[in-house]
Parts: structure tokens; C-alpha cells; sequence
């Protein structure tokens, strides 16, 4: 019977003790010995000694009680920032170059391990006691730094590495509530004013990675962005006009248009979709907006004459041509359509002989304007002097007339 027993406490005494924790702390010692002596002289920095330091250290991060303890996750982070002081003097050194993706991986190891550190810090132990603060005064605003580098990172990535983009921009999302930011307000995602152009990155790199679904929900969150916002919305505009979305589409147009005068698509988009949906009188409304606003681009006065044109207001889409031409005189397609205007106004007054003779002095016009275009003038002279009973004139265009066409 005692031999029973005494074979039951060792197979407790064995489980108990392959339960218990590794006490690794020793070797955190070392390591935080090693760093310590790789800084000896700050202005030389020992780097077998930091390599030494580190291959201690991450032994300590991966088991045992130092994996509990906020001193592994200090010491770890510490031989990081000494590593990326050096990457910075290197590029310093270098005329700016440098591998970015191992700074980036840098900098993500630094908010990584010094977060950690925060979080152990302030985690109360098994009696309910906190901990003494002892880190984060030194190691809250080099994070700080290390993480906006990784909103950058998502930028810089987005394009060549899309996977490590959307990587580093969702740590960078996700660490704002980690606990060693607490108390810095400009952190929460609320506050953070480049939270737009984060987005942008992100959506980005999703259309790189060609998913083009996942960017949708970024982009939208991208329009609070002042640099971005306006891109974000001619994306979602171009991307819900492909699909034929037409009412997503109108949205976007209508919000670009009324925020981004700067950019002057989003006005010939609301044209279109206008013309589209009927809507003249609103088209026009938009035109004369346009026109105050890109006061050098045509595309507003030509669609102008052509919408009225359209409604077969052809004296008034005249008027409209002619005011384009006056404005822009190097383009004669306004004094073409000027021209066709009121030849069309002319064919509903045919009694109206100085309408006529007004459409002919146009087309005059045309031809001193592109001599070495007949397409534009030649066979409309031709019918315009034969109409007019003017034959001896209509000779010298009747090789331009095609009675096939």
C-alpha cells in the first residue's frame, strides 16, 4: 500500500513540475546585460553585442515567465530602436537610400513589443495589485513615432507590396486602442485626421491586389480625406457609372461636383447623366455653373449650343455656338455648328431669304476658317447656293457634293 502512495506523489510532483512555467528570467538578465553593454559607448554601438542581446531576448518572448514579464518586451524593443537609429544614420550616410521594408518591419516590431511592455505594465497581477509604471514615459512616444512611419508604410506599399500595405494599415487601425497610447487623444481613430488618407492607401493596395470589392468600403471612408477625398469620389463615381448603377453613381457625381470644383469631371459627368435622364433644363442650369467656373474650357459652352440644339432651339443654340466660337476662336467646330444651327433654323423659315443668306455667310466663314477641310463646308455650299437659286455660286462646290450619301 505505501508503495502505491509513494508512486501517486511522484507522478503528482512530475505534473506539478511540468505545469510550472520555465524561470527563464536568468536569461532575460543576460540579455538586458548584453543590451546594456552594447551602449557602453553611445557613440559606438557594440552590434555583436546587440545581436547577442537579441538572440537572448527572443527566447525569453516565445516561453517561460519572462514571456509574462514587461521587462522582456522593453528590453526587446530597445535593441529595435537601436537598430532603426542605425538605419537612419546608414541613410544619412547614403543620400537618402534605404531597404524600407526592413524599416518598415522595424517599426512595426517596436509598437509591437514596446505596446506589449505597456500592456503588462498596467495588467493587475493574480492579488488585483498594479504594477509600478516604469516604461511608458520613455517608450510611449517612440511608438507614437515608430506607428505613424507605419501609416506611411501603407502609403509607400500600396502599389509594389499590397499584402504588406493592408498588413502594416490595419496594425496601424487596430493599435490606436492598444493601452500604451492611452491618454494621447490625437491616437483615437476619431481624432486622427489622416484617417482619410488611410483609407486611400488601403483601398489602393485592395485594387492592386485586384479586389476591387474590398476597396469599395475604403474609398468611402477615404472621401474624409482633404488630399484624397476628391479621388476617392471619382473612383466610387467611375466604378458605380461601369456597373450601371446609375443611382450610386449620380451620388458620388453630385457630391464631387458640389466639393471638388477643382476638378472639372465631375461636371461633365453630371452633364452626361442629366442628358441622360432627360433632365435639359437642369443640364442647363449646370452648364452656366461650369462655365463661371472653367471659364477655359469649352466643353461647357459647346454642350450648351448642343443641348438646344437637341431641343431644336436652333436660334438660340446659334447664339450659344457663336458665343463659343467668340470665346474660344481657334475652335471651328463652334462656328461649324453655328453654322448648322441656322442653316436648320433657316430650313423652318423658308421664307426667310436673309436667314438663308446669314447660313451661307456661316459656311463662308467656315471655309476662310479650314481651307483644307471641304468636308466641313464644301457640299453644305453646294445645296445652300443651289437652294438659294444661286447656280453660278454652287458651280465651284459641285465637286464636293455626294448625291450617294
Amino acid at each position: 500500500m505505501k508503495k502505491i502512495l509513494l508512486v501517486c506523489t511522484l507522478f503528482a510532483a512530475m505534473t506539478a513540475n511540468a505545469q510550472k512555467p520555465l524561470n527563464n528570467k536568468g536569461v532575460m538578465n543576460k540579455a538586458d546585460a548584453a543590451l546594456t553593454a552594447s551602449k557602453s559607448d553611445p557613440k559606438n554601438i557594440n552590434y555583436e553585442k546587440l545581436a547577442e542581446a537579441q538572440e537572448l531576448i527572443e527566447s525569453c518572448m516565445k516561453e517561460g515567465v519572462a514571456k509574462d514579464m514587461s521587462k522582456t518586451w522593453f528590453i526587446a524593443g530597445s535593441i529595435q530602436s537601436l537598430y532603426m537609429n542605425k538605419m537612419l544614420a546608414d541613410r544619412a550616410a547614403n543620400d537618402g537610400k534605404m531597404d524600407f521594408e526592413a524599416f518598415f518591419d522595424n517599426q512595426y516590431k517596436i509598437v509591437k513589443y514596446f505596446s506589449e511592455c505597456d500592456r503588462l505594465e498596467h495588467t493587475p497581477d493574480a492579488k488585483g495589485k498594479m504594477p509600478k509604471e516604469e516604461y511608458r514615459p520613455s517608450i510611449q512616444p517612440i511608438a507614437k513615432n515608430c506607428r505613424g512611419n507605419l501609416r506611411n508604410a501603407g502609403g509607400m506599399l500600396a502599389n509594389t507590396n499590397p499584402d504588406k500595405s493592408i498588413f502594416y494599415i490595419n496594425f496601424y487601425i487596430e493599435s490606436a486602442s492598444f493601452t500604451i497610447f492611452q491618454g494621447m487623444d490625437d491616437v483615437k481613430i476619431e481624432n486622427d485626421s489622416t484617417m482619410g488618407d488611410v483609407y486611400y492607401y488601403l483601398a489602393t493596395a485592395y485594387k492592386t491586389k485586384g479586389d476591387t470589392i474590398s476597396s469599395l468600403p475604403a474609398l468611402d471612408k477615404a472621401l474624409a480625406s482633404k488630399q484624397y477625398g476628391k479621388y476617392a469620389c471619382g473612383e466610387l463615381a467611375q466604378y458605380y457609372q461601369h456597373k450601371g448603377d446609375k443611382a450610386n453613381a449620380r451620388k458620388y457625381i453630385d457630391l464631387g461636383f458640389a466639393n471638388y470644383p477643382d476638378l472639372p469631371q465631375f461636371g461633365k459627368w453630371l452633364l452626361a447623366a442629366q442628358n441622360q435622364e432627360g433632365d435639359k433644363a437642369g443640364a442647363l442650369v449646370t452648364i452656366e455653373k461650369l462655365k463661371e467656373l472653367y471659364p477655359d474650357d469649352d466643353y461647357a459652352y459647346l454642350m450648351k449650343g448642343q443641348i438646344l440644339f437637341e431641343q431644336e432651339k436652333f436660334k438660340e443654340a446659334e447664339t450659344a455656338f457663336t458665343e463659343a466660337r467668340a470665346q474660344f476662336p481657334d475652335n471651328t467646330n463652334c462656328l461649324v455648328m453655328a453654322a448648322r444651327s441656322s442653316w436648320m433654323y433657316a430650313n423652318r423659315n423658308s421664307s426667310d431669304k436673309a436667314a438663308m443668306n446669314h447660313t451661307i455667310d456661316l459656311f463662308k466663314e467656315v471655309e476662310a476658317a479650314a481651307p483644307e477641310d471641304p468636308s466641313l463646308w464644301g457640299e453644305s455650299l453646294y445645296i445652300l447656293y443651289n437652294n438659294s437659286n444661286q447656280l453660278d455660286k454652287a458651280k465651284a462646290y459641285k465637286k464636293y457634293y455626294n448625291p450617294s450619301k
